[in-house]
């Protein structure tokens, strides 16, 4: 059987975390991982036995190399993209896929000059809480949806580059690109403008980063989504709430407790539990592997997670002005 073989660059938490998915994968083998600390890469050759490299030039030279998984801090992501491309090699990268559109742009071109892959690494549309959501919208019960509602609330400081906002740090970058990417999904449609409140509290000593953050978006369609992301919640916002003609659903956490729709059944209230999803995230891997192997659909385009990446420029921009920011032509 054909295998791809994988090269994974950075060897933090997400680091670990891709390698122990590639290794799940039949089609996919681990070559190789890349980190310039020296006990990091020591303890990524201890636990799975593949060879190491101290720099990205270094493992591009290894000809087994067919796709590289970076897993670095968010402002290496287009440079380092656009380098594994120009070698010839198909890449997958962490979410965010980069800071804004531009960098968007030109790691697009890069793949379409070397006629190789590139994807962004949105496991959480796997997520079961979004699969269930989705599934509401899809079965009708809410009848056209007009306003979507989804928190991402913790409580907690960021640690190392996260809490460097010129690094791509921050929970809008981290898990706020996730929720934003999955409403995208639900949306189908462009996003036309955003206005944001973006705070910085809390943690201002050490951070420079947002961490209570309320951006609100306007697709073509007419849909509204209102994301609350915040790093600061004492008490965390249902997760999703969405409004529709014909009813209201509302999934208090992002595991796997129940749903429920609010609707009426011959002009009564009816409230109907929705069974939750599980979380299932190899696929992710797995969809890939059969792109690249069997030509499949990619399954995570960039072109769709632009749209994500836009809309996080936008609230930006927005935050500094205090206006509204027509995207939709971005």
């Amino acid at each position: 059987m054909k295998q791809i073989g994988v090269g994974v660059v950075g060897y933090g938490m997400s680091g670990e975390h891709h390698c122990n998915f590639v290794n799940q994968v039949e089609e996919l083998k681990l070559e190789a991982l890349c980190e310039p600390v020296d006990v990091l890469r020591e303890k990524a050759k201890a636990d799975h036995g593949m060879k190491t490299y101290t720099s990205l030039e270094e493992m591009l030279e290894d000809a087994a190399i067919e796709l590289v998984v970076l897993s670095t801090p968010h402002h290496t992501h287009a440079p380092m993209a656009i380098q594994v491309l120009e070698a010839g090699r198909h890449v997958m990268v962490e979410k965010v896929m980069c800071l804004n559109v531009q960098e968007a742009d030109d790691m697009m071109a890069a793949a379409k000059k070397a006629g190789r892959t590139l994807t962004v690494y949105h496991n959480r549309r796997l997520d079961g809480d979004y699969l269930t959501a989705r599934q509401v919208i899809e079965s009708g019960d809410l009848g056209e949806v007009y306003r979507i509602e989804v928190a991402c609330n913790y409580y907690g400081p960021h640690t190392g580059w996260r809490t460097k906002m010129h690094l791509g740090g921050g929970f809008i970058y981290d898990g706020g690109s996730h929720i934003i990417d999955q409403v995208v999904q639900m949306a189908g449609c462009r996003a036309k403008t955003v206005f944001a409140d973006i705070q910085r509290r809390v943690w201002t000593d050490t951070m420079d980063t947002d961490t209570a953050s309320l951006i609100t978006v306007r697709f073509e369609s007419g849909l509204v989504a209102v994301f609350d992301i915040s790093s600061i919640a004492w008490h965390k916002k249902h997760r999703w709430l969405m409004l529709g003609e014909k009813g209201s659903f509302m999934k208090q956490d992002w595991e796997e407790d129940p749903g429920y729709i609010e609707t009426r059944v011959a002009d009564l209230p009816a409230r109907i539990e929705v069974e939750a999803i599980k979380r299932d995230w190899l696929p992710t891997y797995q969809k890939l592997a059969d792109h690249l192997l069997n030509g499949a659909d990619l399954w995570v385009k960039p072109e769709e997670v632009r749209e994500t990446v836009k809309i996080i420029q936008g609230a930006f921009e927005s935050d500094k002005t205090g206006q509204s920011v027509e995207i939709l032509d971005w």
